[in-house]
């Protein structure tokens, strides 16, 4: 090899990739609401009605240690008076208001405030500049203080996605260095796999800032498997000395797939799931780009290493046995799929050290639950069934206060005090604070709550409105979601199997061995009650089309030589090395303080790991079945 061929593969693409770091600082962050809601969803719609109706439902709860004595308090009096300056805060007052009922009696040495602010819209009602603000002026008094309320935790999650992506990343590229010159030993391969990997994350960011699709915690594993996925790709490359021509056929076929996988989501009505298959499919795209570019046909006459000379001397004693144990394994866990529930607790995205989640906790402990549960009541209601049906929920251990029109004096301002609808004026609110709840337990609640309803009024019963029939039914739109996308994802990978291999004896075991791992992942979910929420919800359908990948390879291998041994020694070291790349990179994420990320990094792994084991055990067996003349001069392809 000419030492010019590969330097001339290798400049323009180091140009490519420093122009995505010149657009680098271009990439958005955004965690809002608006991206998890279907743009038709009718519970949305009403909670924009709701707004436009009673004002506001932004508020934030800021709890500051103060001195007991007059000038502890006026201290804080002067520093709520810089903050009710902020634009866009509409007022301040103690907490609790003299109109709001209240359980948990507020703890010695804080002073709280209310603080109600104009939010940006109804889908995003973060401010994030006042919460900065707050905390700057809070920062100076040197006194401990908690913030909680609207926008805090969405803050905190937007901070915590951009510090897991770059955290992954790092961790990606030193694992994966050091797992290339423990497995590669060569300056100019490892050079070559790197390059194919920057330029997929490069695309990843080009596509980001000229599709204006903007970052959010559910997509911080793409660049994870982009940065693998690339280097598993060169991998089976360099499994085949550097011949991207002699698998060029099964490597299309694979990348293929991988993007089919991801456009599963494209049909979904929820933007953030859109944008998921939108910059999955523009990395996988720079993925086959970059390897055609530094790879094919033969840039580089890689020389292999001990793993890849030695695989085909690899004996497997009693792998009867082991296809045997991987159908009792997807036998014991399957049934858990029907038990798989998709719930959402916006909490559960956090680290527990975050100072958000921290501040949570303390603002339960200090002045109880902060989370409006709304409710529209109309006049015509007896003031008698009102009261007895709001002290009967008051009572509920999940409610720690109650604000409602029926307990204000009757000279006050309902419509300022949001009380009272302007659109409506027949119509009346009440809010019951209560903890930020997962959306299974707010529909428990929400249920409980009606039959109270059922047991004090014939008609005209208090309707539930505001944010929480929104928050339930995101959990409802992302199971069905999961759904249509399994399916479409099945059906796909179906279909490619048909255009690819042709065979009826030779689609089934294919089959098969991409369903076992991902049927027996989903039902281990279901078994260890691990829910389907804004993280795992992609993990069905993206895992389909990874697991497929090795399949597509060894059964190229296997119509090329006609016999499953050969085939297991001219594929196996590609599939066995690009496994142990891609769990390397699937581990990174178990290193996560967020437990939905910390699962997609387990369950991935084991299921990628479990697809191994049925492609080097199973698939040879199912084969041996079909085709028990294996050997013969025969194509089984082509039979």
């Amino acid at each position: 090899m000419k030492p010019g061929r590969l330097a001339f593969r290798l400049f323009p693409l180091f140009l490519y990739i420093a122009g995505a770091l010149w657009l680098l600082p271009g990439l958005q962050l955004n965690n809002s609401l608006e991206r998890w809601l279907a743009r038709d969803s009718e519970a949305l719609s009403q909670y924009a009605d709701f707004l436009d109706s009673f004002g506001s439902d932004a508020l934030l709860l800021l709890s500051r240690e103060v001195d007991t004595s007059e000038a502890g308090t006026q201290a804080f009096e002067e520093e709520l008076k810089v903050v009710k300056d902020f634009e866009h805060v509409l007022d301040i007052s103690p907490w609790p208001p003299p109109y709001v009922q209240h359980k948990v009696k507020p703890t010695a040495g804080y002073r709280t405030a209310l603080i109600r602010f104009r939010p940006e819209s109804h889908l995003n009602p973060n401010r994030m500049e006042l919460l900065e603000g707050i905390d700057s002026i809070m920062a100076q008094t040197g006194r401990d203080y908690y913030l909680a309320g609207t926008g805090v935790v969405g803050r905190a999650i937007n901070e915590q996605t951009q510090r897991d992506a770059s955290q992954f990343l790092v961790i990606g590229f030193i694992l994966l260095l050091a797992g290339l010159v423990y497995l590669v030993r060569d300056a100019l391969a490892i050079l070559q796999v790197f390059s194919v990997a920057l330029a997929a994350i490069a695309t990843l960011v080009y596509a980001s800032v000229l599709l204006e699709v903007p970052i959010s915690m559910a997509h911080t594993v793409i660049p994870v498997l982009i940065l693998f996925y690339s280097t598993s790709t060169a991998m089976h490359v360099l499994a085949h000395g550097g011949n991207y021509r002699e698998i060029l056929a099964p490597s299309l076929w694979v990348a293929g797939t991988t993007i089919l996988g991801f456009s599963a989501f494209l049909v979904s009505r929820i933007p953030l799931l859109q944008d998921f298959a939108l910059l999955g499919i523009s990395g996988m795209v720079g993925v086959v780009l970059a390897s055609l570019w530094v790879f094919f046909p033969r840039v580089y006459p890689y020389p292999g290493n001990r793993f890849t000379r030695s695989f085909g001397k690899i004996k497997r004693p009693l792998r009867k046995y082991m296809a045997m144990a991987v159908l009792a394994l997807f036998a014991i866990t399957a049934p858990g799929v029907g038990m798989l529930r998709s719930e959402i607790h916006s909490l559960s995205l956090l680290d527990r050290s975050e100072k958000a989640y921290q501040d949570h906790l303390k603002t339960l402990e200090t002045v109880g639950p902060y989370f409006p549960l709304e409710y529209t009541v109309s006049e015509s209601v007896p003031r008698k069934e009102l009261s007895a049906w709001a002290r009967a929920v008051f009572e509920l251990p999940e409610v720690g206060a109650m604000a409602s029109f029926h307990r204000i004096p009757p000279m006050a301002d309902l419509f300022g005090l949001g009380l009272r609808s302007r659109k409506e004026p027949d119509q009346y609110r009440i809010t019951f604070f209560i903890p930020l709840l997962s959306t299974e337990e707010g529909k428990a609640l929400a249920g409980r709550i009606e039959t109270l309803g059922h047991d004090f009024f014939e008609t005209n019963r208090p309707q539930i409105k505001g944010f929480m029939p929104v928050y339930s039914g995101m959990s409802d739109d992302l199971l069905k979601a999961f759904h249509n996308g399994m399916l479409l994802g099945f059906s796909i990978i179906f279909l490619m199997m048909i255009l690819y291999l042709r065979n009826w004896k030779l689609i089934l075991p294919t089959l098969v061995v991409n369903v076992v791992p991902i049927g027996a992942m989903l039902g281990a979910m279901g078994w260890l009650g691990i829910r389907l929420d804004m993280i795992t919800i992609p993990l069905g359908c993206l895992l389909l089309g990874i697991v497929v990948d090795d399949t597509i390879h060894f059964m190229h291998a296997y119509r090329k030589h006609r016999d499953v041994d050969a085939a297991l020694r001219y594929a196996g070291p590609g599939i066995v090395l690009t496994t142990v790349i891609i769990t390397m990179g699937f581990s990174v994420l178990m290193a996560s303080g967020a437990p939905p990320i910390h699962y997609f990094g387990l369950l991935s792994t084991s299921a990628i790991l479990l697809a191994l084991a049925c492609d080097l055990f199973l698939l040879p067996e199912l084969l041996r079945k079909v085709y028990p003349s294996q050997g013969t001069s025969r194509d089984p392809a082509k039979k």
